[in-house]
Order: C-alpha cells, then structure tokens, then sequence
C-alpha cells in the first residue's frame, strides 16, 4: 500500500515539472589518455575537445607554457617552449562545466644530456684517508672508487673546484651527484654550486644555494634553472657539520650534464648511445641525440623493431621475440649534417645457458690470501655467486689481465652475462674488456668486440655484434679494473645448444 502511495506521490510532482528543470549531463572528453607530451624542442599542440558546454579553463602556473581555449572551435592549445634542462617537467589544465571538470597532464622531456670531461680538479682538503681516495676518484667514471677525506679543513666548508674541457656545443645544464650507496660517514648534505665561464675563469657566480642531498645513498641530481654556454669552473662547497658525521667528506662520482648549445654555429651530432637492448617480452627504449639540428629522422633496417621520432630522442620499440636473439641496425641522421648507426639486439626465449667446464687465466689469487671464497678463476664459473675469481695481488700482476673459458655445446653463442663480486664489488670489477672467440674453424682466437663495463657493481649484459657457430673458447682480456686488478663473480655464456 505503502509503495503505490509513493507511485502516486512522484507521478504528482513529475506532471507539475517542466522538461527543462532536469539537468543535461554535459559531454567532456578528449581522448582515452589525459595526459599529453610535448616535444623537449618546445612545440604548439592542438586538442579536440568533445562538449556540449560551456567551458572554464584553470591552468597550473606553468612560465614555460602558454594554454588556451578556443570555445567556438572547441580546441585547447598548448604553446610550450624549448626545456633548456635535462630534467623532465610538467604542468596541468582543468576544463571545467557546470556538472563536472577534466584535468589534463601536459608532460615535457629534458633535453638528452651527455657527461662533459673533467679536465682537472683542486680542493682545500689537505689530507685524503690514503692516496687511492683522492679527489681524482671522484670524477674516474667508476662508482666503486670514491673520494674520501681524512678529515674537515680548518674553514669548516669543503671547497672542490672541478675544471671541465672547453665544448662550445655543450651548455652546462646540471649536476649529478653520487654518493658512495651504503651512506657510510661523509655522505653529503648541504650543497652550494658556483659556475664561472671561460671569458671569465675567475668570476664565480652562483647558482644553487644550501641545496639538501639529505645524507642519502642515493644519486642526486641538481638542474640548474638556466643552462651555461662555455661553463670553464665548476665549485662544489659543502658545510662539513652538514655531512654524515660532521668530520669528513665522501663522493663516488659528480657529473656535470651538458646539452646542446643553441647559440653555436658549428653543426653537431652526438648519440648518446651506440647500442640498445630489448629483454624477451619486448619493449621500449630511447636514445638522446646532442644536437642543433633542426629535426632527426631514423631507418630501421629490420621490421620486427621501429623507431619514432620524439624531439631529441629516437624511441625504439620491439614485440616479443619466441626464437632465440635477433639483431638489427637503426641508422639516425640530421637534417643538417651527422648520423649514426645503432646497434639493436633482442633477447629470445629460446636462448639456453651454455656450460663452460674449463677456465684458465693470466694470473690467479690464492685463497690462502684472498680468502676461502676467492682466487681460483674456476670459482667464475663455478655457478655460485659467492665465489669469485681474482688476479694476482701478493706479487705483481699488472694489467692487462685475462681469463680464457672452454665451452663444451655451443652450436651459437650469442651473449655474455658478467658479474662482478657479490654483492656490491670491489677490486677488479671490469672496466674496459675485449672480447676474443676461437671456433672449431678457427686457427686462432678472432677479436668480437671492446666493452665496456664501467666498473660497475652490477650486471653486465654483453651483446655480441653478431652470433658465433661452434664456438670452443671465449677469451676474456681486461684492460682496465677497479684498483688496477679483475674479478669475476660468474661469467655466463648463452646461445643455443648442440
């Protein structure tokens, strides 16, 4: 009885209700995505708005953004300028009608950024903890090294002064910071960077003030809010109070990021990678180019990889790969002059771990002095990560080194995995290596490749430029080591087996 009375009740008020006091949802849409990417060059973007409203437009304070609405056309446009940094950035704009709002995401990349050359350095410390943690360990491009003082200078403030190599087509852009990554004593806080140019070598200014790396054992990175065209010194001054214990100071490595200088007249190219690798599943990876080209294009030279243009960057993208590893070339050219070929390869799932039941190598540490999990070069490939194998130190052994493995069902090889000592290196994790393969129709060893491992604490994956059939042995020869010695954790080899 209840529920017809309620019937009755609404059919009553619906007759005395006229069609245009319900409200009309509105239409807002502009896609499946909400956020939009601009180019790092800076470019005018136009989006189709689908409504049937009135629209306000709010936008983010953004300097380096102009957005606009256009209510007859039902277009917003976004006017970005060219982002002169490394970092990413982005900005938002909120349509809204009388029932509902839309937020959109304008992104920007950075500009690629290449490492600018240390020329030289100074400081005001005047005692190091010894003579392999000077202040030359902080910009050797190896991470397990790092510099260390002994204690703080009599001024309280450490004061490193950095030199960088004249690039009139680089502008500084910003600093990256690393620490060593367990954070120990003398990891850095506070951080005030000055800049002085070669016109005027002496004349500091400054750029970043108290800036706070917060003691971690992460790298920091510091943009700066103008890039510098023929950046000469670079001064890094850190309170000592302000760092980890207060007494010293501790840095693995700084970099200075350069980008492309607009203002120079020479015509430049510069990738910032020669190589690119996919995993299996397949996936994406991007490729910066230092240039003032006007445009880049890219050719890949297989279909199962493509690449497209996005500013500066080439991004390539590969499917899912079922056979065993593939490679192709993708070749990069700007409209005013330069190009530059890359090397692309694919992991496969039917790629296998070969078995390697033998290894000899140039010299080895006794476990006597090394220790019971280190010495022999049988413990790098002995399928157990906490051994190790490592040159000889108690008498002398001066790179480069080597390390020699027989394999025993390759019928391809296709690549290496190397890790250094676990877990987090030390002496002898591999810098820069040749790559020497012997088959079974090889008189002697042939040369594959140089690699460079960086002196890393974690994985290499090692690529070769091409597939070797029927290989015996693999030669490993390490030109350059951490504290000048080689050590190997594991050394895996896969391919396909016989």
């Amino acid at each position: 009885m209840k529920r017809i009375l309620y019937i009755c009740l609404a059919l009553l008020v619906l007759a005395g209700c006229k069609e245009t006091d319900f409200p009309v949802p509105t239409s807002l849409y502009v896609g499946d995505n909400t956020t939009f990417n601009v180019s790092a060059n800076g470019e005018t973007r136009e989006i189709e708005v689908m409504t049937s409203a009135n629209l306000t437009l709010t936008t983010a304070d953004a300097d380096w953004a102009v957005i606009s609405y256009d209510a007859a056309k039902r277009i917003l446009t976004i006017n970005a300028e060219r982002n002169d940094s490394p970092s990413d950035r982005n900005t938002t704009a909120t349509l809204t009608a009388v029932d509902r709002a839309l937020t959109l995401t304008i992104a920007q990349s950075g500009q690629p950024a290449l490492n600018m050359q240390v020329a030289g350095a100074t400081s005001n410390v005047t005692a190091w903890y010894s003579a392999s943690y000077d202040l030359s360990k902080s910009y050797d491009g190896a991470t397990s090294t790092y510099t260390y003082t002994a204690n703080a200078p009599a001024s309280g403030i450490y004061e490193l002064t950095y030199q960088l190599a004249a690039d009139k087509r680089v502008s500084l852009a910003g600093v990256n910071l690393v620490p060593q990554s367990s954070a120990g004593s003398g990891t850095f806080g506070l951080v005030t960077i000055e800049v002085s140019t070669a016109d005027t070598p002496t004349n500091f200014r400054t750029l970043v003030t108290d800036y706070d790396c917060k003691q971690v054992g992460t790298p920091t990175f510091i943009a700066f809010e103008e890039s510098i065209a023929g950046a000469q010194f670079v001064r890094i001054s850190v309170p000592a109070a302000s760092t980890k214990g207060g007494n010293n100071f501790r840095l693995a490595e700084i970099e200075f990021k350069g980008i492309a200088s607009t203002g120079s007249s020479e015509k430049f190219f510069i990738p910032l990678a020669t190589s690119a690798s996919f995993a299996q599943e397949g996936g994406s990876a991007s490729i910066g180019i230092v240039t003032n080209s006007a445009s880049i294009s890219a050719q890949v030279a297989d279909d199962w990889c493509t690449a497209t243009i996005d500013g500066s960057f080439v991004k390539l993208t590969a499917g899912a790969n079922a056979d065993h590893m593939r490679r192709t070339t993708v070749t990069i050219t700007g409209s005013d002059g330069g190009s530059a070929t890359v090397s692309v390869g694919q992991f496969g799932s039917a790629d296998q771990k070969l078995t390697a039941s033998n290894a000899t190598a140039s010299s080895q540490e006794s476990t006597d002095n090394e220790g019971s999990n280190g010495g022999p070069v049988a413990f790098a490939i002995d399928g157990n990560t906490a051994t190790y194998w490592h040159s000889a130190w108690a008498t002398s052994a001066p790179a480069p080194h080597w390390a020699n493995f027989h394999l025993d069902n390759a019928a391809s090889l296709d690549f290496l995995r190397y890790y250094p000592r676990q877990p987090s290196g030390g002496n002898g994790n591999f810098g820069e290596i040749e790559v020497w393969i012997k088959t079974t129709s090889d008189a002697d060893y042939v040369h594959a490749m140089d690699y460079n491992c960086g002196m890393k604490a974690t994985m290499s994956e090692i690529v070769l430029p091409k597939s070797y059939t029927n290989v015996e042995q693999v030669k490993i020869v390490v030109n350059t080591g951490t504290g000048g010695f080689a050590s190997c954790s594991e050394l895996e080899f896969y391919g396909t087996k016989k």
